[in-house]
């Protein structure tokens, strides 16, 4: 039964809101309207979607990256209880309710165990929680820290932006493993200025490569280009991971499209790397491809490497051109 619920003014500039997309943010708010008066209800993302999101052109995948968004940020707690999957939201005190139901779903477990590879919060055999408040009182669920937001299952190289279907409780998956975690997480805060964000959840990380994407090849250098053209900076490996998807989801379309394999053999050294920021950083062979493609036909893919020669913003280097009109 929806709900009316309230939203406070620090809402718009709370720093947890703000790391999160715009429709993740209107996917908070309406989740208020659907949790119970304890701030829970089942996280099913088929029914998010229909309550949320009726007539928009979103499937329940993407309603699914838009919950582990909010997870990343620590706006919401999932965990499952019994092999069903809930969710809570981390803030709901802000909440005023005057007469409280009582909570029909169970509560989240207080003693994860900290050393799962998932960092998901399960529970097996427990309480239903009462979700009792005093009349006039606002319920406090305890804040949670963030974690990652969903345990998935390996595919056989699917496309970077796929998402796969969760997987059964308790069932081990091969990339699923502190040795795999460990190894992802140590190469990519070697990357990163700083060693990346303070985030402990690297498993958003693993699952790239887990879908088919190359770690050393396409995985690091992206990351690289996300961080450099990143406005502020990014503190969760989740966001890193939607953006390198998105990013090598382009590339790949980009190889294929000039006869290239999509996926490079061959990591390219960062330093003959050309920086066509913001659009990117690529490999002299993949621009003089497009260049000389260009030429021929008059083709050039904007959204990848931003404006072509001979217009205002092209940041392709002269040196390419000239060599290419040759």
């Amino acid at each position: 039964m929806a709900r009316i619920r309230t939203i406070k003014p620090e809402f718009w500039t709370s720093e947890q809101v703000m790391e999160c997309s715009t429709n993740a943010r209107l996917l908070f708010i309406g989740l208020w309207n659907f949790c119970d008066d304890a701030g829970r209800m089942p996280a099913s993302d088929k029914r998010i979607k229909a309550s949320v999101f009726p007539s928009d052109d979103f499937t329940a995948e993407d309603v699914r990256r838009m919950i582990d968004e909010l997870s990343a940020n620590g706006l919401i707690l999932l965990y499952t209880v019994e092999g069903k999957e809930y969710l809570q939201v981390t803030g709901w005190r802000h909440q005023k309710i005057d007469r409280p139901q009582t909570s029909k779903i169970p509560e989240p477990p207080t003693d994860p165990d900290p050393h799962s590879p998932n960092d998901r919060r399960t529970f097996g055999v427990g309480k239903e929680g009462n979700g009792r408040e005093r009349k006039g009182k606002e319920s406090s669920p305890a804040p949670a820290e963030p974690h990652p937001a969903r345990t998935l299952q390996a595919a056989p190289a699917p496309a970077p932006s796929a998402v796969a279907e969760p997987a059964a409780p308790g069932r081990a998956e091969a990339w699923a493993n502190r040795e795999n975690f460990d190894r992802i997480e140590r190469r990519c805060r070697e990357s990163l200025t700083g060693g990346g964000p303070q985030d402990l959840r690297i498993g958003p990380m693993a699952k790239l490569v887990a879908d088919g994407l190359d770690l050393e090849a396409e995985v690091i250098p992206t990351l690289l280009d996300v961080a450099a053209s990143a406005r502020v900076p990014i503190r969760t490996w989740t966001i890193y991971a939607d953006r390198i998807a998105e990013r090598v989801s382009a590339q790949r379309q980009a190889r294929a499209s000039q006869g290239l394999p999509a996926v490079p053999t061959a990591p390219t050294p960062p330093e003959d790397l050309v920086d066509l920021s913001p659009h990117g950083r690529y490999p002299e062979t993949v621009l003089r491809l497009a260049i000389a493609k260009f030429r021929q036909s008059g083709s050039w893919i904007d959204s990848v490497f931003g404006p072509a020669p001979g217009e205002l913003g092209c940041k392709v280097p002269p040196r390419l051109l000239i060599g290419e009109a040759a």
